[in-house]
């Protein structure tokens, strides 16, 4: 039986679940929605209907941290995913390099 690991977004206090397995692979402390809002965006941050922006991304009400501990989770979040690549890459090779 999979179990899940609950989680709450550092920045914006969403709350999720992952897979025991996905979460060894992706143990982020922010939401996919912050992720993708970014680190140079306000805390209230609002979805503009002029711009094209993924449907599933939805405005982000307010942070619960600092501004200087919001980018600190960014810079992390970033590091994270900097190393997943790497892991990838050695793991599943470059398909580029594969022929």
């Amino acid at each position: 039986m999979t179990k899940y690991i609950a989680m709450k977004c550092a920045i914006c206090g969403y709350e999720w679940k992952f897979s025991e397995r996905r979460y060894k692979l992706y143990p982020y402390k922010i939401c996919e929605n912050c992720a993708l809002i970014g680190p140079n965006e306000p805390g209230q941050f609002k979805v503009s209907k002029l711009k094209i922006a993924p449907s599933f991304l939805k405005d982000r009400e307010a942070i619960i941290v600092s501004e200087s501990e919001m980018q600190r989770l960014y810079d992390e979040y970033y590091n994270q995913l900097a190393n997943v690549s790497k892991y990838l890459k050695e793991r599943y090779g470059n398909k580029s390099t594969a022929s």
